[in-house]
């Protein structure tokens, strides 16, 4: 399968590949637990935005991340309380990452 470059248009399943950094100023997300992912970390992606991603490995990088892997959907109540809402956002299995910088 094609990896799709940016995160506009991403669907569970898909293998993408992302430019970001761990992200300084986490934002409110859903986080799970993933057996053979244990790491997890808040990233600041190139193209705008923030998204949780899962890693096998520890992720120690300064500056850039070329990330790659798989998306997948988490879902939970709304962040809104007294909302009945249910929230789903996505985020990645990182399959592989290189440090850019």
């Amino acid at each position: 399968m094609a990896k799709k470059k940016s995160s506009g248009g991403w669907t569970p399943g898909d293998t993408v590949e992302v430019v970001g950094k761990i992200s300084d100023m986490p934002w409110q997300h859903l986080v799970g637990m993933h057996e053979f992912y244990p790491y997890f970390y808040y990233i600041d992606i190139e193209s705008g935005g923030q998204i949780v991603v899962y890693s096998a490995e520890e992720i120690v990088c300064g500056g850039d991340i070329r990330l790659s892997g798989e998306v997948i959907e988490a879902g939970g109540s709304s962040k809104r309380p007294g909302s009945d809402e249910e929230y789903r956002e996505l985020q990645l299995l990182v399959q592989s990452f290189e440090c850019l910088k």
